[in-house]
């Protein structure tokens, strides 16, 4: 997500016809319109609710000492069922189901294991309680939106609508808008996880493109979910990972999916 200042954030005529023909998801709750979260909710209501009762579930959502969620979690929970269940949906070839097929070109690994150690360290090695992204994962609701994400708190509404006029709206691929850019227009950019959907040549030609529409001293963070990317070495000059806040903050990280988290400064 990169951001920069704008006078107003309205939709594009396509955008609107969009959204005019598909009120449906709205009334019903953007959140839950993607094709990941539906994935969830059938994992949920066909596979998750025939192996842990609601009780067990809501149990588990309220421990927040790690001793005793490891003790519950080894118990009560990871079931030899639950294991091979989740192990099974969440593998290289069910995941499809839940994601465009074209972005495991680059993938290597076996998806479902790796996802249930991650899971099982969310639950028994971070505190669970207030972990809004394990709560949705396992029940696609927020209790109470008070503890749920910031953006979600009614507190910050008024802060977020003020922002607006902020957000600019961009409906292009990311190679093109960064040769469009001026230069050291940005200090920061999120970039979720789009680097493993390419080539490493391609992420690194992403990243060299990148390079001068970035003040000095910016930083850029993305994440890797199946496939390891990084900086290169041909690139050292331009960007320099800082290792252990990124490891840190992976380990803080109360999602269960990303094997990895980096955070790259602006040379």
């Amino acid at each position: 997500m990169l951001l920069k200042e704008t006078t107003s954030l309205i939709l594009s005529i396509p955008a609107r016809v969009y959204w005019d023909g598909h009120t449906d998801i709205i009334s019903q709750g953007v959140i839950y319109g993607g094709k990941l979260e539906k994935y969830f909710q059938v994992w949920q209501k066909e596979h998750l609710a025939k192996i842990h009762s609601v009780e067990t579930i809501e149990h588990l959502l309220t421990l927040n000492d790690c001793r005793e969620q490891k003790e519950f979690f080894e118990k009560e929970w990871a079931t030899p069922l639950f294991e091979e269940n989740f192990k099974q949906y969440f593998g290289n070839y069910n995941l499809q189901k839940g994601r465009d097929p074209a972005l495991f070109k680059y993938v290597e690994m076996e998806a479902g294991t790796y996802f249930y150690n991650r899971f099982k360290y969310i639950c028994t090695a971070l505190p669970i309680q207030g972990n809004y992204y394990l709560e949705f994962f396992l029940t696609s609701q927020y209790r109470d939106l008070q503890k749920a994400h910031p953006y979600l708190q009614e507190s910050n509404y008024l802060l977020l609508r003020s922002q607006l006029d902020k957000v600019q709206l961009v409906n292009t691929d990311l190679e093109s808008f960064l040769s469009q850019a001026e230069p050291e227009q940005f200090s920061k950019a999120n970039l979720s996880n789009l680097f493993e959907y390419i080539s490493e040549e391609n992420a690194a030609y992403l990243l060299e493109l990148m390079h001068p529409a970035f003040r000095k001293g910016g930083r850029i963070a993305y994440w890797n979910l199946m496939v390891s990317r990084s900086r290169p070495e041909t690139l050292a000059n331009k960007f320099e990972p800082h290792k252990t806040l990124s490891q840190t903050l992976w380990q803080q990280d109360k999602s269960w999916f990303y094997r990895d988290f980096v955070v790259e400064e602006i040379l």
